[in-house]
């Protein structure tokens, strides 16, 4: 199988078949990395309202669980 490797840390990633340019590629992990600064903006967006609907609530749940992996 084909490796492809992150453009940020080197890891490799093992897919099917090469069909593509993978010159930006960023693995899952390093991806979630540069996501958390958007994550906890986010959040102190839903925190900072106080008329949450159920969804809202759902998704810092989530956001929380994002932040704290």
């Amino acid at each position: 199988m084909p490796t492809i490797n992150c453009t940020r840390c080197g890891s490799g990633v093992e897919v099917e078949e090469l069909s593509g340019d993978y010159s930006t590629f960023v693995c899952k992990a390093c991806q979630e990395e540069i996501n958390q600064p958007a994550y906890k903006a986010e959040m102190a967006d839903l925190l900072a309202n106080d008329d949450r609907t159920e969804s809202e609530d759902r998704r810092i749940l989530y956001l929380k669980a994002k932040i704290s992996e």
